[in-house]
């Protein structure tokens, strides 16, 4: 979906007008080729897991993967994000120690957020704070009357308990990590310009109103349908 609404957007940022195919095409084989790509990388990191001799080594081969499958990502004008998203999807569906993996990842997770949120934070641009103030505002309530009526739909289709039915959609209104690096490589796409600009910021500024809201929301939501406990406290 992102593939496609990139396409499209570019299409009026251009003035362009191209058929229905070229819509869904370019970004099909966009998709298509991210997809391949981490599963290759994915695939490799499983086999090169196997011989890691320590946490040590099992970190590098790691890393390295990472940023190898965003170089090619890069290199092969395809989606950075979607590729090492399948590379995690492979391993961990897949690879026999991937909790090795991911444990020694997290060890490290809390400084490369920092650096991330930092870089992504860098991009606001108060001067636009009129215009993408209103765009962040409306992507907040779009997002927020989404996930609240979109998960009590599911839940009401599915059948599920009542729990799930009244508090679902409030545990899954946090956002961050997703949107950010989306709207970052949708602006590495369109490259500088005011639009870039509005969007990052509208967009950024959305995140920043779901961290100062939702954190709330989530846990009020978790206490009530019974799956958090006071006093009892753990890192997903």
């Amino acid at each position: 979906l992102y593939a496609v609404a990139v396409g499209v957007a570019q299409s009026f940022v251009n003035f362009e007008a191209p058929s229905l195919m070229e819509y869904l095409l370019k970004p099909g084989v966009s998709v298509f080729i991210s997809l391949a790509l981490g599963s290759v990388m994915g695939c490799l990191v499983r086999l090169v897991a196997r011989r890691a001799a320590g946490r040590d080594a099992m970190l590098g081969i790691t890393m390295g993967a990472i940023f190898i499958t965003g170089g090619l990502a890069s290199s092969l004008e395809v989606h950075p994000l979607l590729a090492n998203m399948m590379a995690g999807f492979v391993v961990v569906n897949f690879a026999r120690h991937h909790q090795d993996i991911f444990a020694v990842v997290e060890q490290i997770e809390e400084p490369i957020f920092g650096i991330f949120f930092t870089l992504a934070g860098a991009h606001l641009d108060l001067k636009l704070i009129e215009s993408a103030g209103l765009l962040s505002l409306a992507i907040s309530i779009g997002r927020f009357a989404g996930k609240l009526l979109g998960s009590r739909l599911g839940a009401e289709i599915s059948d599920a308990p009542p729990p799930v039915k009244r508090y679902l959609g409030y545990a899954l209104l946090p956002t961050a990590g997703v949107a950010v690096g989306l709207v970052l490589e949708a602006q590495a796409t369109f490259g500088a310009g005011e639009f870039t600009r509005i969007m990052v910021s509208g967009v950024l500024g959305s995140v920043i109103i779901s961290e100062i809201l939702t954190p709330f929301m989530m846990r009020h939501s978790l206490f009530k349908a019974g799956e958090a406990s006071p006093g009892v406290s753990g890192k997903s």
